[in-house]
């Protein structure tokens, strides 16, 4: 939040938009600061956790972010964690959706795994326990996706295992696309981070960190 705080929350009493919101982890940190804050998220789980975990005054919307079209516009739009996952004949409409959600001077964040760093640096398979649960990730990288198959072992009582499997595909935009896809909907790419300690984007790089503005007309 250090770098939100830092780089986009630079005057009080903004009005702020978390895009594919969650449980509100983000919200719930901002939660003090005396902003005016927006959640969006097509999951009613995942937004009954945030209502747990945000303020009263923080708004949430059950809403499927393709379809949506909001009534104000607000100073500071952020889009976490590779949340921008949207095909090709999506993300278009949905980056047109944020332009026009977007105040004059306002400021878009999308955040996201650096492609380069997933393809070529990320393990293909790691191991984790928590609880009595064994998480085995294998992951993959095809046609700008990255592929996620997650196995849970989880130990029973009578020595035995539970096997669950899912499989998650994120689409992995690199900086070029979101950057012609912004063009595309009147917004300029204005910064571009590879963390959020605000290092050079590069190829080690595991973050993918992009600062949207509207594009400034010419001077007559």
């Amino acid at each position: 939040m250090a770098f939100i705080r830092r780089r986009l929350l630079t005057r009080p009493a903004l009005a702020l938009l978390d895009l594919c919101c969650g449980q509100g982890r983000h919200l719930a940190a901002l939660s003090q600061d005396g902003h005016t804050l927006t959640g969006i998220d097509s999951s009613v789980c995942l937004l009954a956790l945030a209502a747990g975990a945000v303020n009263s005054d923080t708004r949430l919307i059950h809403a499927d972010v393709r379809s949506y079209c909001f009534a104000q516009r607000f100073d500071v739009i952020i889009c976490m964690e590779s949340s921008f996952n949207f095909d090709d004949s999506e993300a278009p409409s949905v980056m047109r959706m944020l332009a026009n959600s977007l105040a004059k001077d306002g400021v878009l964040l999308l955040h996201s795994f650096n492609p380069p760093y997933a393809k070529h640096v990320l393990p293909r398979r790691t191991w984790t326990e928590l609880d009595r649960v064994f998480i085995c990730e294998g992951r993959s990288y095809d046609n700008n996706k990255l592929v996620i198959i997650q196995e849970r072992f989880t130990l029973l009582e009578n020595g035995c295992y539970d096997r669950f499997t899912s499989e998650i595909a994120m689409s992995m935009r690199e900086k070029r696309n979101l950057s012609v896809l912004a063009a595309e909907a009147g917004l300029d790419l204005t910064e571009v981070y590879g963390s959020f300690e605000e290092g050079e984007l590069n190829d080690e790089q595991p973050e993918l960190i992009c600062l949207f503005r509207h594009a400034q007309l010419p001077a007559q």
